[in-house]
C-alpha cells in the first residue's frame, strides 16, 4: 500500500514537471532542452552513485541498454515536443493507454483473454476516447476517435507512449540486474548523446533563452530526477503490469491542475473523460 501512495505522490510532482515543460518548451527548442535537462539530471546522480557503488553488470546488459536507449530518447524526445504543439490537458490522459497497450499486446502474444474485468476496462477505454474529443460541430460519429490520431500533439504522444509502453519491463529487468541510480544515469546519458545530432545550430539560441528561464529549468530537472529515480525504486518492489498504469497517474494532476493553470478550453469534458478512463485502468489491472 505505500507504494502506491508513493506513486501517487510522485504523480503530482511530475504534474508539475510536465507543466514546467510546457512552460518552457514553447520559448525554446525542444530536442535542446530534453538533451540539457537529461545531462545535468545524470551529472547530479554521479555522487550518490559512489556511494552506493557500480554494480557489477550481468551478461547481455549492454544489448538491452542500446535498445532501451533508442527507446529513451524517442520517448522523451516526442513527449517534450507533444507538450510543445498540445494541450496538456488533452495530451497527458493519453498515457493511459499504456496500460491498454500492454493488454492488447498480452493478448496478440500471449493468448491472454480478458477477464470481465478487463473486457470492461477495454470498453470504457473506447468510451473514454469519445468524450475526451467529442464536440457537437463534430461531422461523423466516429470523428471523436478520429480526431486522436489527427492532432499534432497527440501524434507525437502516442508516438512517445509508444516508446515508453515497451520500457516498462526493461525498467524492471535491468534495476533489479543493475540499480536505480546506475540505471537512470545511463539512460540520461544516452538521451543527452542521441540529443547531440539535432542540437546542431540551436543549442546557442536556448541556452541564450534558458539564461532568462532559470528557475523553471532548475524546477524541471530537480522534479525529473527526483521522480524517474524515486520511480525506479518503486518498481524493483512491485509488479511492472501495475506500474505502467500508477505511472500514467500522474494525468490525473496534469488535466486539473495543467488545465487551470493553462486556462485551456472544455476543462470539465477532460476532467469527466480522464475519471472515465482511470476507471477503465483499474479493471483492466484486475485481469492480471
Amino acid at each position: 500500500m505505500i507504494y502506491v501512495i508513493a506513486f501517487f505522490f510522485l504523480s503530482f510532482l511530475n504534474a508539475w514537471k510536465d507543466i514546467f515543460i510546457k512552460k518552457t518548451v514553447k520559448h525554446v527548442d525542444a530536442n535542446v532542452l530534453a538533451g540539457i535537462v537529461s545531462l545535468v539530471s545524470a551529472l547530479l546522480l554521479v555522487p550518490p552513485l559512489f556511494h552506493t557503488g557500480i554494480p557489477v553488470l550481468a551478461p547481455g546488459f549492454w544489448w538491452v541498454f542500446i535498445f532501451g536507449a533508442i527507446l529513451y530518447y524517442g520517448g522523451k524526445f516526442f513527449a517534450f515536443n507533444a507538450l510543445k504543439h498540445g494541450e496538456i490537458s488533452y495530451i497527458t490522459p493519453l498515457k493511459w493507454l499504456v496500460t491498454a497497450n500492454a493488454a492488447l499486446t498480452s493478448f496478440i502474444l500471449l493468448g491472454e483473454v480478458p477477464s470481465f474485468s478487463g473486457a470492461i476496462g477495454l470498453i470504457l477505454i473506447l468510451v473514454w476516447v469519445y468524450v475526451l474529443s467529442f464536440k457537437k460541430e463534430n461531422a461523423h460519429w466516429y470523428t471523436p476517435f478520429t480526431q486522436i490520431f489527427h492532432n499534432k500533439g497527440s501524434q507525437m504522444y502516442l508516438i512517445s507512449i509508444a516508446c515508453y509502453g515497451f520500457t516498462v519491463t526493461i525498467d524492471k529487468m535491468w534495476v533489479l540486474a543493475s540499480s536505480p541510480i546506475f540505471w537512470v544515469i545511463l539512460m540520461n546519458l544516452s538521451v543527452f548523446f542521441l540529443s547531440i545530432g539535432q542540437m546542431k545550430g540551436k543549442t546557442k539560441a536556448t541556452l541564450e533563452r534558458l539564461s532568462d528561464m532559470k528557475i523553471a529549468l532548475v524546477t524541471i530537472v530537480i522534479l525529473y530526477t527526483s521522480v524517474i529515480v524515486a520511480q525506479m525504486y518503486v518498481i524493483s518492489e512491485i509488479l511492472s503490469s501495475y506500474t505502467s498504469a500508477m505511472r500514467a497517474s500522474s494525468a490525473i494532476f496534469s488535466v486539473i491542475i495543467g488545465g487551470w493553470y493553462f486556462r485551456e478550453q472544455d476543462l470539465l469534458q477532460k476532467s469527466l473523460a480522464t475519471c472515465i478512463i482511470l476507471l477503465g485502468v483499474i479493471f483492466i489491472s484486475l485481469w492480471w
